[in-house]
């Protein structure tokens, strides 16, 4: 029996700069999906179709395919009231795509993401973006693409316990686990 293949999609929506993260075996990919110039339904649609393509990419209906990834999406931030309405559109938008596509995902909370990354879970973005790039020696260059990676690593510790995880990432995984 051949080697398992694991397929990780951590993704950081976003209105602007949706990041996204792709781990697929050993290959790994990320990018940002901009959307100047669009808005309302168009920047949904937009938005929604670049995911599908981030994760359809390298032949999802080949017969070597791994399987849909396992998606790994940042949660809301119930505590930034500006544009709520609008990123609640576009994350009921891509829940919905991943779940009528039977694509598995799980939302991680974003002090989850900071702690993960950060030891501390009020870290602004650009400490994160400092810790990823410390731990990880890992360059973004946008916050959104270094949380989707801060997500998919996250995801990966999920679902191969074990590694080489600080004290305070092995507390993250253990609270998502709890509440999976």
């Amino acid at each position: 029996m051949g080697e398992r293949i694991v397929h990780i999609l951590g993704l950081d929506l976003s209105l602007t700069g949706t990041g996204y993260y792709r781990v697929m075996g050993g290959h790994e990919t990320h990018g940002a999906i901009e959307t100047k110039g669009l808005k309302g339904v168009e920047r949904l649609v937009f938005i929604e179709s670049q995911i599908w393509d981030v994760i359809t990419a390298d032949g999802y209906i080949d017969q070597d395919w791994p399987g849909p990834p396992k998606v790994f999406l940042e949660g809301y931030a119930y505590a930034r009231p500006n544009q709520a309405h609008q990123i609640g559109e576009l994350g009921g938008v891509v829940r919905r795509l991943l779940h009528i596509n039977g694509i598995p995902y799980t939302e991680i909370a974003p002090a989850a993401v900071k702690k993960f990354a950060t030891g501390k879970g009020n870290a602004d973005k650009y400490k994160v973006m400092s810790a990823v790039a410390k731990h990880w020696d890992k360059h973004f260059d946008s916050t959104d693409e270094c949380d989707a990676f801060v997500l998919a690593r996250i995801g990966m510790s999920l679902l191969s316990p074990g590694g080489d995880l600080t004290q305070y990432q092995q507390e993250v995984v253990e609270k998502i686990r709890e509440g999976m």
